[in-house]
């Protein structure tokens, strides 16, 4: 109930405390967090007011800081959530998916600037009225510091992979589309018999259930959740990374994260061309792209496999990019000047 305080880097965080409905419905309704934040808010001094998110214990203090002591407000749009996005769900629950919709969207017309990860969040946001001046089309980034390219022969063997194996890296904490994973990945090992899956994430879950069921257990390495600092070292280990997306909402608006870690690792990747990859797989030969379709997505990864100098090109040529364009501090400088120019906060 207490909130904690911690400092790193110079910057002082407040974690709230997230009970009393915290998850309901995939959390963001905390009562105790709400509260937390709104009297830290209404009783503190803020220059600025970032709100990296939509779900009412971030946009309900947000807006009263903006309305109730004039503080500029910037809001970000990260991920779709209603009208064929994550909530769908909730349309069972008329309360919650009547405010989150509210929230999501037309609540961005209060701020007085917007940030959005996607093409699509974009478009929504001009298609809600919000003038250019105000948006800002900010991807996720690429921690070139964290994440570095490591020779792979040192790092399989440090973590008993075989040499000689053909690796397809695979990581993920939420598992978004894993079921599509798997099915490609069957098809893999019924063509290639020299070829396995290191799967940096959870290693027990509905995953590995299908996994067993469908036989592939056996030639899948399972890493298990890794302290960010080692995530490097097994992307390290992987010939080339796999990045499965199906066709809808959910992938259309969203950035995957997990795409700064491949190019920051020198790494390239065989991704389907969905939403915000079409456009960053032009910016840079990144890797290749594939249909959302499992056929051609296996195709596009075997003949990437069977062309291991082309895949350390484009893994090289991934990290350039990310040093040069997705960097923290390269987004970082993008954002801040976008702030100063919308709110006049220097």
């Amino acid at each position: 109930m207490i909130p904690e305080v911690t400092v790193k880097s110079g910057i002082r965080i407040i974690q709230t405390p997230a009970c009393l409905g915290g998850y309901y419905q995939g959390g963001g309704w905390g009562l105790a967090d709400m509260a937390a934040r709104l009297t830290r808010l209404l009783f503190g001094r803020f220059d600025i007011v970032y709100a990296f998110d939509h779900r009412p214990n971030v946009a309900l203090p947000a807006l009263c800081q903006r309305y109730l002591k004039g503080v500029p407000l910037v809001t970000d749009w990260a991920d779709w959530w209603c009208g064929g996005g994550h909530l769908d769900y909730a349309k069972n629950f008329p309360l919650q998916y009547g405010v989150e919709r509210f929230l999501e969207s037309d609540a961005k017309r209060l701020s007085d600037a917007v940030t959005v990860i996607s093409t699509a969040l974009y478009g929504r946001a001009r298609r809600l009225g919000i003038p250019a001046q105000r948006l800002l089309h900010l991807p996720s980034g690429a921690d070139v510091e964290t994440i570095v390219p490591l020779d792979r022969m040192t790092m399989r063997d440090r973590h008993s992979i075989p040499r000689d194996m053909k690796v397809v890296g695979y990581l993920s904490a939420s598992l978004v589309d894993a079921d599509m994973l798997m099915r490609c990945m069957a098809m893999v090992f019924s063509r290639r018999r020299d070829v396995g899956l290191l799967f940096i994430g959870p290693d027990e879950g509905w995953h590995r259930a299908m996994a067993r069921e469908m036989g592939l257990d056996g030639r899948i390495i399972w890493t298990g959740f890794q302290p960010y600092e080692k995530v490097g070292e097994y992307l390290a280990c992987a010939d080339v990374m796999l990045l499965p997306m199906r066709d809808n909402p959910i992938n259309e608006g969203r950035w995957p994260n997990r795409i700064g870690e491949h190019i920051a690792a020198g790494r390239a990747t065989a991704a389907c061309a969905v939403g915000e990859m079409k456009t960053l797989f032009k910016r840079a030969p990144l890797g290749i792209l594939a249909r959302p379709e499992e056929s051609d997505l296996v195709d596009k990864l075997i003949y990437l496999l069977d062309r291991p100098e082309m895949a350390d090109e484009l893994g090289a040529a991934a990290r350039r990019f990310a040093e040069q364009e997705l960097s923290w501090n390269a987004l970082g400088g993008r954002l801040l000047e976008f702030v100063r120019r919308t709110t006049g906060v220097a």
